[in-house]
């Protein structure tokens, strides 16, 4: 959780998660219900946001541009 390129939500969102996630001797669907929401932001929030993929601009199969 020290790490310098990791958001202050990612940080909100995971201690949010382990604050819900404690130990209990029984358990019920409100608190899956109170761990699920924090643990479902935690995916939205933390992760790596899909990069743009390059076009490819490699010549064509045959002879090389300028030759014939």
């Amino acid at each position: 959780m020290d790490h310098p390129r990791l958001p202050t939500a990612c940080k909100d969102a995971v201690w949010e998660l382990l604050q819900e996630a404690k130990p209990v001797t029984t358990n019920s669907y409100q608190r899956r219900d109170s761990i699920d929401s924090p643990a479902r932001r935690l995916t939205v929030v933390c992760a790596d946001p899909a990069k743009p993929s390059k076009p490819n601009n490699s010549p064509s199969a045959g002879s090389p541009p300028g030759q014939t």
